[in-house]
């Protein structure tokens, strides 16, 4: 496929029609688009894959409403005669089945009212209409499958997150999206739905499917539907939510520099507060973290300093000392025994000689008997030799830990006064406006990363619930297999399964190697460490991604600096795209976000103009700079500058790229 024309039409903040001609050449296969932040490059990517896809591309969390508010919202509304309705347009080459067509998919819609977009698509001119538009949208989801395209058309400033939590093996985030595309690529989507679709067939059809077990069944599966819808809202609602935190932090950046800017001692003061503030917070977590992971384990113990120990102290003189007083005792009760059976010991009594035996004997019992009296602690031998056992692993004082809370101390008081001297710090009447932009914005970055923390909750209680919907539908499932294996058909559907099964597993494992080799082969050819990742893993389970050194040795993914991370996500990306063999455009926004020069250079040089055979870079200023622009240009078919007129509010678009553009102003 090759992407030959953009046009957004009141799209966003582009007013009226825009037009991006995006033909490549296999020598030239870069289109480089410039423009600042919020000039509106990120538009371009969203629309591109709305066109495309329209609704499908948001999963099933989104519902017809939802989207037809998100469409509504995209409406061109800034200037001073609101838009009715707008329209994304994208023309495309495509070799499929031997031949080549060239393809206009058209979407528009009303900025108000109750229906959809309306789709129209042309194939090599001819509109096409009944059965052909219908089927538009299924043909394009089997062509390029929406969790495929996510990796072709992604942000920089993301793929970082997604390295680190495929790491981790976790399953929210941008975990999401590369675990979706992974099963897509593998087919493995397609495995489990046939699986599911026999699980039906069993369910429908076994001896005990009868109405109860179809009703248990169906409510069972309209939980996991909705706790999966509920799901992808909540993902969808999060990765919108970390986009405005993004966009908070890159605004909250610029209000810096302004404020700096401006000079005086109030702004040396104040980034130096804000510094701290910063490294306070940072220390702060990664204190709170080792505190919470060595409190779960019985090193708690030593924070009562030295008091184990003179407890087990205790118990071992307890110990000692009943040993030590049986002993006593049984010595005086044989010493008394002897003295009784001498005739000087009775004189002078009446006692006769049986008596005196008897007598004897119960004396010596007695005695006996106190030799055998209960410890101070009255604690068996296994609790003493507990407490014993604690004492000698755990540390006399505190030690490490008592250190780690103090050292959290320190930077949660230090971080609180950091706060309390920028709030105190004067304002003058030049810089106090923007001091309380900034504090807003701080204030709303604070409120939106406390929302991010409850939609994580409430996306692990969702979780836990799909997990439990799940097993119960499976539980009647394999109830009914139990008890109509004999029937024909309950057991050819029962060996599909297993074989489905059997399948998922074999397939993932021969995929997983050349995955794993592939990853390999992107980092060292993207990095100018050439020996700093010797080896990857990625589980055929859940594709976590481990990554080795020198000697093989794991490397957490949190040593890489966060350079090296998106080098590395990068590469992991790239990679899917080899083993993918499908033949797509890259369309990259933020390609340069948080590198160093070497890294750069690396990715101009060694990754976009070989990516793929169209490559559409999305890049600021700051990014690809004149230096950056002399290594790219030889690969560059088309380029663009994106700018925003505050005046009339909206984004223009103009040929060449805006640091090219400026030299010829």
């Amino acid at each position: 496929m090759i992407l030959t024309r953009l046009v957004l039409e009141n799209y966003g903040a582009y007013k009226g029609r825009n037009v991006l001609e995006l033909e490549t050449t296999p020598d030239r296969p870069i289109v480089l688009i410039g423009g600042v932040n919020g000039a509106g490059k990120t538009t371009i990517l969203d629309s591109i894959l709305l066109g495309m896809y329209g609704r499908s591309i948001f999963g099933s969390g989104m519902s017809a409403r939802k989207y037809r508010d998100y469409l509504s919202r995209l409406v061109h509304r800034k200037s001073r005669h609101r838009a009715r309705s707008a329209a994304v347009e994208i023309e495309f080459r495509l070799h499929h089945a031997g031949s080549e067509d060239t393809y206009r998919v058209r979407r528009e819609w009303e900025s108000v009212g109750d229906e959809p977009d309306t789709l129209s698509v042309a194939k090599n001119g001819k509109e096409l209409d009944g059965p052909g538009r219908e089927s538009w949208q299924q043909f394009m989801d089997a062509l390029v499958p929406p969790g495929i395209a996510r990796v072709f058309f992604f942000d920089g400033e993301k793929i970082a997150r997604i390295a680190e939590d495929v790491g981790r093996g976790a399953g929210g985030g941008e975990r999401g999206t590369f675990r979706g595309a992974m099963d897509t690529m593998l087919g493995v989507d397609l495995i489990r739905q046939l699986r599911a679709d026999l699980n039906l067939y069993i369910l429908r059809n076994g001896g005990r499917g009868d109405g109860s077990t179809m009703s248990e069944y169906e409510r069972a599966l309209e939980e996991k539907r909705d706790h999966e819808g509920a799901i992808a809202a909540i993902r969808a609602e999060m990765g919108s939510k970390s986009e405005a935190l993004e966009s908070s932090a890159k605004r909250c950046a610029g209000l810096e520099s302004r404020i700096r800017g401006l000079g005086g001692e109030y702004a040396k003061r104040r980034v130096e507060l804000v510094t701290q503030r910063a490294e306070g917070a940072e220390a702060a977590r990664a204190l709170e973290a080792r505190l919470r992971e060595a409190l779960s384990g019985h090193m708690v113990l030593g924070v009562i300093g030295g008091r184990l120990a003179r407890v087990a102290e205790q118990v071992r003189a307890d110990s000692e000392s009943m040993r030590g007083h049986g002993g006593a005792l049984r010595q005086r009760a044989r010493e008394i025994g002897k003295a009784m059976e001498g005739d000087e010991f009775w004189r002078g009594t009446r006692v006769g000689g049986a008596s005196r035996a008897e007598l004897a004997s119960r004396v010596a019992g007695l005695l006996v008997s106190g030799a055998d009296a209960k410890p101070a602690f009255d604690i068996s031998q296994a609790d003493a030799a507990i407490i014993l056992g604690l004492a000698e692993s755990v540390p006399a004082g505190a030690g490490p830990l008592a250190e780690d809370a103090s050292r959290y101390v320190a930077a949660t008081r230090g971080l609180t006064e950091a706060e309390s001297r920028i709030s105190m710090i004067p304002r003058d009447d030049e810089i106090g406006p923007l001091v309380a932009e900034l504090n807003a914005m701080h204030r709303e970055s604070g409120i939106t990363e406390a929302e991010i923390r409850h939609l994580e909750e409430r996306l692990a209680s969702r979780e836990s619930g799909l997990r439990s919907a799940k097993k119960r539908l499976g539980a009647i499932v394999d109830g009914i297999k139990r008890a109509d294996r004999g029937t024909m058909g309950i057991k050819l559907a029962t060996d599909a399964i297993e074989t489905l099964e059997d399948y998922e597993s074999r397939i993932k494992a021969k995929k997983m190697a050349g995955m794993e080799q592939r990853i390999l082969e992107s980092i060292r050819h993207l990095m100018h460490k050439e020996d700093f990742v010797t080896g990857v893993s990625v589980d055929a389970a859940d594709y976590g991604i481990g990554l080795y050194g020198k000697g093989g040795v794991a490397m957490p993914l949190d040593s890489p600096s966060k350079g090296e991370m998106q080098m590395i996500a990068t590469a992991i990306l790239w990679s899917m795209v080899k083993v993918s063999e499908k033949p797509l455009p890259f369309v990259i926004d933020t390609p340069l976000a948080r590198l160093d020069a070497g890294h750069r250079a690396n990715l101009l040089e060694r990754f976009y103009p070989s990516a793929s055979h169209q490559v559409i870079i999305l890049s600021t200023d700051t990014e690809i700079r004149a230096a950056e622009y002399e290594r790219l240009e030889p690969h560059v078919s088309r380029s663009y500058t994106i700018s925003y007129d505050a005046g009339a509010q909206r984004a223009e678009i103009r040929d060449g790229y805006l640091i090219v553009a400026k030299e010829g102003a």
